[in-house]
């Protein structure tokens, strides 16, 4: 969250208490309508992420983020935001900051705010728009921030237009993470963030993925033998709850065979008495 704030909204960076925790209170406010999960979807639109920022003020009053993340559709983003807005304000009482972070192309013409006049009232509601097409290229592979990666990441994903581009640019994108002066660790964790952001769907690309990073693994990237690890690690934890829901269901079927060879003798029993 801190880098994230760093690059977008450099004055709540400066004013947040970076070693508490933030409060994530979408749950909240979903909770707050007297709706089913069904009717909520099809009629009410809720914010994508609601943050409650603690300050470093050590004051109790946190500031309210709210962070949507849009790309096409969806309807006119101002008149959302908006509405966004007037929900959290109800359920909290607090004015949110508002930060829109665009994927993706947005219709043209589309206004940067929602603005509001009938007769003589007039309403008109800003927010912080972060437009990825807009960020430096150069900047982002430069920066230390681990956001400014998965920001160039995500650009890549958008100019992609072949499962092979996405392959040239993972190989780029695990070189650059290669680079940062990051734990193995941390390291491994983006790597995962990578590869969902690009999102390779091709099945013989994704083999002559693993060779790669099993190449590079070879080459000394200790950040590809902890994502293989990790990999490896899943397998055995999904193959041990088998394992274990195997026996269960084998104990309770042994169970039931000595109840009804119980039952049968019993009834055995019975008759020749």
């Amino acid at each position: 969250m801190p880098y994230l704030l760093k690059i977008a909204l450099p004055h709540i960076y400066a004013a947040m208490d970076k070693t508490a925790d933030p409060a994530f209170l979408e749950t909240e406010l979903r909770a707050s309508f007297s709706l089913s999960s069904q009717e909520l979807g099809a009629n009410t639109r809720i914010a994508d992420y609601v943050i409650d920022i603690p300050l470093k003020n050590g004051e109790k009053e946190c500031l309210l983020l709210h962070i949507e993340i849009q790309g096409k559709g969806g309807g006119s983003l101002p008149d959302r935001m908006f509405e966004y807005f007037n929900y959290i304000f109800c359920l909290f009482k607090r004015a949110p900051e508002a930060l829109a972070i665009i994927t993706d192309v947005r219709p043209k013409g589309e206004a940067l705010y929602c603005s509001l006049k009938k007769g003589k009232s007039e309403l008109v509601y800003k927010y912080t728009n972060l437009v990825l097409s807009q960020l430096d290229d150069k900047e982002l592979i430069a920066s230390d921030n681990p956001f400014d990666l998965l920001f160039y990441a995500a650009k890549c994903s958008l100019k992609a237009k072949k499962e092979s581009q996405k392959l040239d640019y993972l190989d780029k994108l695990t070189d650059l993470l290669g680079q940062r002066g990051w734990s193995p660790k941390r390291k491994a964790k983006f790597l995962l963030f990578l590869e969902r952001i690009i999102n390779l769907e091709d099945p013989e690309l994704k083999l002559e993925y693993k060779a790669m990073l099993n190449e590079k693994k070879k080459e000394g990237g200790s950040m590809y033998i902890t994502v293989i690890e990790e990999e490896l690690e899943k397998k055995h934890i999904n193959v041990v709850k088998e394992a274990k829901k195997a026996r269960e269901e084998t104990r309770k079927a042994e169970e039931k065979i000595e109840q009804l060879t119980k039952e049968l003798e019993m009834i055995k029993k019975n008759k020749r008495n």
